[in-house]
C-alpha cells in the first residue's frame, strides 16, 4: 500500500512538472522595473494597495516618490460593473455577471514605454436570491473584490511575461 501511494505521488509530481505547472512565486521583474511608482486615480484604494502588496513581495520595490522610481505603472482606467443575465417573473435579477476591467501601461522615468497599453477584463456569473436585494448587493461587492484581486495578479503576470519576451528579442 505504501509503495503504491509513493508511486502515485511520484507520478502526479512528474505530470505536474511536465505540463509546466509550478507554485506561484513572487514576481520577478527586470532591472529597469526595480523601483516602481504606481500612478492610479486612488493611490490609497484597494487596487493600488493590492498592486503594491504583490509588487513588494518580489524583487521590485514600490515607491511613493515618482522621482525615485525607475518605472511607472500607470493605471489608466479600472472599475467594476454588473449586467443582469436573467430575471424572475417579477422582474428581479436572478443571475448577474460581475465585470472588472483595467487598462494600464508601464513607462520608464523618461516616459519611454516599457509595456504597451494593455486592457484586461475578468467576469464572473453569479446566481442570486431575487427576494434578498441586500444579499445581492453584498455578493456583488464580494465578487467584485475577488475579481480585483485576480486582475492584479494577472496584471503583474502580464508585465512579467511581456518584460521577459522583450528581453529575449
Amino acid at each position: 500500500m505504501q509503495k503504491t501511494l509513493t508511486i502515485c505521488l511520484l507520478a502526479l509530481s512528474l505530470a505536474l512538472t511536465a505540463c509546466g505547472w509550478q507554485l506561484r512565486g513572487a514576481p520577478q521583474l527586470p532591472e529597469e522595473m526595480a523601483v516602481i511608482y504606481i500612478d492610479s486615480g486612488d493611490p490609497h484604494g484597494p487596487l493600488a494597495r493590492e498592486l503594491r502588496r504583490l509588487l513588494d513581495s518580489g524583487d521590485s520595490r514600490v515607491s511613493w516618490d515618482r522621482e525615485e522610481a525607475t518605472a511607472i505603472l500607470r493605471v489608466l482606467e479600472s472599475g467594476s460593473s454588473r449586467e443582469v443575465l436573467s430575471v424572475n417573473l417579477r422582474g428581479r435579477p436572478e443571475e448577474l455577471r460581475v465585470i472588472y476591467h483595467i487598462e494600464f501601461d508601464v513607462r520608464d522615468r523618461d516616459g519611454n514605454t516599457l509595456v504597451e497599453r494593455q486592457r484586461m477584463v475578468l467576469n464572473r456569473d453569479i446566481s442570486t436570491d431575487a427576494e434578498d436585494p441586500l444579499g445581492i448587493s453584498q455578493e456583488t461587492r464580494r465578487v467584485a473584490r475577488s475579481l480585483e484581486e485576480e486582475i492584479v495578479q494577472s496584471v503583474v503576470l502580464r508585465i512579467e511575461a511581456l518584460a521577459r519576451a522583450d528581453a529575449r528579442e
